[in-house]
C-alpha cells in the first residue's frame, strides 16, 4: 500500500480516507453489536440458570 503518493490530489485523499472511515466505523459498529448479542445471551442464562445454583448451594 502507498502511504503517501505524490500525485494524489486532494479530493482522491479525501475520498481514501473518508473510504478508511466508513469501513472502520463499520467494523466498529459490528464488534458492539456482537458484544451486545454477547451480553444478551449471558443475561437469559444468568436469569434461567443461575438461580438453580444458588437453590442447591442453600440446600
Amino acid at each position: 500500500m502507498n502511504w503517501s503518493d505524490p500525485n494524489e490530489t486532494e479530493e482522491e485523499y479525501l475520498a481514501r480516507k473518508d473510504e478508511e472511515v466508513r469501513a472502520s466505523t463499520g467494523v466498529m459498529l459490528m464488534l458492539i453489536g456482537f458484544l451486545v448479542l454477547f451480553l444478551k445471551i449471558a443475561a437469559v442464562f444468568g436469569i434461567f440458570f443461575m438461580p438453580d445454583i444458588y437453590y442447591l448451594k442453600n440446600c
